[in-house]
This record gives C-alpha cells, structure tokens and sequence, in this order.
C-alpha cells in the first residue's frame, strides 16, 4: 500500500505510514490469537489471553514477556513488533 501511495504522490506523509502500520499490526495479530497491539513512540506491546497462545520466536525480535499482571511482550520498536507478527503469522499458516 506504502509502494503505490508513493508512486501516485511521490512522498508519504508520517502519519500515513503510521496508520499503515497500525492497520498492518492489528490484522497479523489477529491472525496469531492476540487480543489487543499498543503501539507506542518507545516501543510496542502485544497481549494475549493465554500464554499458550503465544508463538514461540518472539525473543529473536527483541520482544520480552511480562505475565505479571497480563500476558504482554514487549517489543523496543514498533518495526521490531511487526517483523515478529509476520514471522509469526507465516508459521501459524505452515501449521494448516
């Protein structure tokens, strides 16, 4: 979607790109059984309603689990989230 905004407008403003990857975040975290993505300007947190429902690999993009409270990893970087999402979501479709 960013590669076709560019070519008809030549530049992309920021707001756009992060609505683009909002938008991105929430569809790959449904798909792998999260209940709620937060993305923020230090980081961004990916929750779930069970630990089971975790993927595994989520360490290898920088993310952390916090169960104290809520299950959440959290991710340094936006970017490093949606990176872990796409894995995940390529993994979850291998399983069917």
């Amino acid at each position: 979607l960013l590669y076709r905004l560019k070519d008809a407008y030549e530049s992309v403003p920021e707001e756009v790109k992060n609505l683009t990857l909002v938008g991105l975040a929430k569809n790959l975290a449904a798909a792998i059984n999260a209940t709620a993505v937060t993305l923020l300007r230090s980081g961004a947190k990916l929750e779930f309603a069970d630990a089971r429902d975790i993927p595994q690999g989520f360490e290898k993009f920088g993310g952390v689990l916090n169960a104290s409270k809520d299950v959440v990893i959290v991710f340094d970087s936006a970017k490093s989230l949606a990176r872990f999402l796409q894995q995940a979501r390529g993994a979850a479709g291998n399983k069917d």
